[in-house]
């Protein structure tokens, strides 16, 4: 009996550890229940032996193999539990993997906005300067509202926090939110450098997902972003 309890004991401690200090009661209940009925069975049988010697080696291999069982069940809850973490796992490890080629989609047709821009930037001043020798101060007020309209638009996916994780997200959402037709603004005062880059991406990438799809069916069609401590 004392070496049952403190079996059970000692796996309730191992949990505890694994689980963080928390245990759940699906998980105690079969762990209490079966040293619980092995005592009560190894006890029935230690009572037959007394009362029939001729049957104690009987049930001296008896209480061995009630005793293995109970070895058994513990690697088996052991097993499931490791099997348990290792499908979660993979379960976030696939999502942050969607993540993040989605985000580097739109990230691409971020920088190839801006290299186009670049591109186009020699021209844009030939143009100008066209316009200046000609004396067309309101051609060139008028092309140059256009491409200033232009880069405000393109600022408008960039963001720098000092986290190269949260500017990639918050930069890509921006791309889709655009392509939804919608605003998207942000207020970050922390880089989250206490969070790991795969949490980051998991949460704050479902989150923006839900909100730009959320606010694309909504009237005002707004996301506001603030990430502060």
């Amino acid at each position: 009996m004392i070496t049952k309890l403190l079996f059970f004991v000692i796996t309730r401690i191992i949990l505890r550890v694994k689980e963080n200090g928390k245990i759940k009661w699906l998980d105690v209940i079969p762990l209490a229940a079966i040293p619980t009925l092995s005592i009560i069975t190894i006890t029935l049988m230690m009572y037959a032996a007394i009362q029939e010697p001729h049957i104690q080696n009987i049930v001296f291999y008896a209480v061995c193999i009630v005793l293995a069982l109970n070895i058994l069940i513990y690697f088996l809850f052991v097993r499931l539990g490791q099997v348990s973490k290792i499908q979660t796992e993979m379960a976030l490890l696939a999502l942050q993997n969607e993540c993040l080629q989605e985000n580097a989609k739109d990230i691409e047709n971020m920088y190839d906005t801006v290299r186009a821009l670049r591109h186009d930037l020699k021209n844009h001043l030939l143009c100008i300067l066209s316009m200046a020798e000609e004396r067309d101060v309101e051609g060139i007020e008028q092309y140059t509202r256009q491409l200033l309209q232009q880069q405000n638009t393109v600022n408008k996916l960039i963001m720098f926090s000092g986290s190269k994780v949260l500017d990639a997200i918050i930069n890509s959402k921006s791309a889709a939110a655009e392509r939804a037709g919608v605003r998207l603004s942000a207020i970050i005062t922390t880089p989250l450098a206490g969070i790991s880059p795969e949490d980051i991406t998991i949460i704050l990438g479902n989150a923006l997902d839900n909100a730009i799809l959320a606010a694309k069916d909504s009237q005002r069609k707004v996301v506001d972003i603030h990430i502060q401590p």
